[in-house]
């Protein structure tokens, strides 16, 4: 159970009703428990939203990557409501079982995809130490070029940040009959 009741349980105000119109809107209808939480400081819900947006779909490196990215993240934290998210999205991307089994693991190099290993290799340095090694960065730098490596920076920074509120906050993870309840637990049938 969320440590706090979540934002539009408690306000009931134009603002906040108006920003959880836009952010359905953008979901297919359905406002993800993280947003609800979001929603009691509609201002920063709504540029928050926007942002996330950019990450997953605007990167270099690309959709698929950075599915299989955030699932990096969410698995070297365990934040199950991360990896339920993110997992089907991966999977949709093109990621195989085998692929996301690795990354739950923490196992970077058995990705199959070349340029994902060396992304996911220097994302896990920084969610581990806050940083990455010479050697690693210069891995990055080699394979991805600056522009994505500064985007893998970013889009770690953002999914870490994310994790906090939604470990911080106890966050509730949203029904999905199609993923993984925890980022070390198998996909549901």
């Amino acid at each position: 159970m969320a440590r706090l009741p979540y934002g539009d349980e408690v306000r009931d105000d134009p603002r906040t009703r108006e920003v959880a119109s836009a952010i359905a809107a953008r979901r297919s209808g359905a406002v993800p428990n993280l947003y609800r939480m979001l929603l009691h400081a509609p201002e920063l819900a709504e540029p928050w939203v926007a942002l996330g947006s950019a990450v997953r779909t605007r990167a270099q490196l690309g959709t698929a990557r950075t599915e299989l990215l955030v699932c990096l993240v969410a698995a070297l934290l365990d934040n199950a409501y991360e990896w339920s998210q993110h997992a089907p999205l991966a999977r949709d991307a093109g990621w195989s079982e085998a692929d996301l089994a690795a990354v739950a693991d923490g196992d970077v190099e058995a990705v199959s995809d070349a340029t994902a290993r060396a992304a996911l290799a220097y994302a896990r340095e920084l969610v581990r130490c806050d940083r990455a090694s010479a050697a690693t960065l210069s891995a990055a730098r080699a394979a991805l070029g600056d522009s994505v490596t500064a985007e893998v920076t970013a889009i770690v920074a953002y999914y870490r940040g994310l994790a906090l509120l939604l470990t911080a906050l106890e966050v509730d993870v949203d029904d999905d009959p199609d993923g993984p309840a925890r980022p070390s637990e198998p996909a549901r049938d």
